[in-house]
């Protein structure tokens, strides 16, 4: 496993394009890739291709299943239908860092990205999201994956 350093960007809106489901976290590998799939055949079907790598963003539950948002960046906002909704990924300053390694060790990534917020003064504005630069296919110990983080400075911070 490998985690390079933390980075701070600003980001504009961006348009996405998605599925959602609410599901076991168990089975969410079984569920991501294919919806991923589906998701660039419609996009591929509407001649609408995707600006950017594949992701997923976690929402919190209270029922303890695992709320997921997963798709493409894309140029425009496109139509819901049956299969693809319509959604975006909010501008503002987010923290970021590179995760290479296979997905069960991934949580290191985001606890460093949380004590680096806890350091800075900062803390999450809203779910952040995985930026898959990797399929999951091969030498899992080669994935890489980009954990973004939207940020907000808390009142003490903003004083120094």
């Amino acid at each position: 496993m490998h985690t390079a350093l933390i980075e701070t960007r600003t980001l504009a809106a961006q348009p996405t394009a998605v599925r959602r489901a609410v599901l076991e976290s168990t089975k969410l590998t079984d569920w991501l890739p294919g919806a991923l799939v589906e998701i660039a055949e419609a996009l591929r079907l509407r001649r609408n291709a995707p600006n950017g790598f594949p992701f997923a963003r976690y929402h919190s539950t209270t029922t303890g299943l695992l709320a997921v948002e997963a798709g493409f960046p894309i140029p425009t906002r496109v139509l819901t239908d049956g299969l693809v909704q319509a959604s975006s990924l909010p501008a503002g300053p987010v923290a970021v860092t590179m995760y290479v390694g296979p997905y069960d060790r991934i949580g290191t990534a985001h606890d460093l990205i949380r004590d680096w917020l806890r350091r800075c003064g900062a803390s999450p504005d809203t779910e952040g999201w995985e930026v898959y630069h990797h399929p999951p296919i091969g030498d899992p110990d080669n994935w890489r994956t980009e954990i973004v983080q939207p940020y907000r400075l808390t009142t003490s911070a903003t004083r120094r």
